[in-house]
């Protein structure tokens, strides 16, 4: 017989087995989200985000961390934390307690995303037309057509 277990996890990935404990671990965090929130708005890629966007602006936003190579050698790159969709106040709130969002104190990065149509392909997809974008059985009903692919 398998058993259901519930897990509580908290804004910075703990887990936890019960509500109380990380309620209470939640409760323990709030100072340090709260300054590291006010750190991030001062740092030269908060500033920039909310000259662009503003606090009460909803949308899909990529969460990165903080490049770790501080120095002018060798590779750079910002690790992908995640891709979250809400207010920026809340996702700035949610990303400044995330592991690797704050490495040598500049902090990560946070960058709206337009989400682009997704079109679902199969071998059963039928092929469209590059001229006028019509399936292609439907595209040359005389005879003259347009495909050429």
């Amino acid at each position: 017989m398998v058993k259901p277990v519930t897990k509580y996890h908290t804004k910075d990935g703990k887990v936890f087995d019960t509500p109380d404990a990380a309620h209470a671990h939640e409760e323990s965090l709030l100072p340090k989200a709260e300054a590291s929130y006010e750190r991030f708005l001062k740092t030269w890629g908060g500033s920039k985000l909310l000259k662009e966007h503003s606090l009460t602006e909803s949308g899909v936003w990529e969460v990165r961390g903080e490049d770790p190579n501080c120095d002018m050698g060798g590779a750079h790159y910002e690790p992908y934390i995640a891709t979250v969709d809400g207010v920026l106040e809340d996702v700035i709130r949610w990303a400044v307690v995330q592991d690797k969002f704050w490495v040598w104190g500049s902090g990560g990065s946070i960058t709206k995303r337009t989400i682009q149509k997704v079109i679902k392909v199969s071998k059963n997809t039928e092929r469209t037309c590059t001229e006028c974008g019509l399936p292609l059985s439907q595209c040359d009903p005389d005879g003259v057509g347009h495909y050429r692919g």
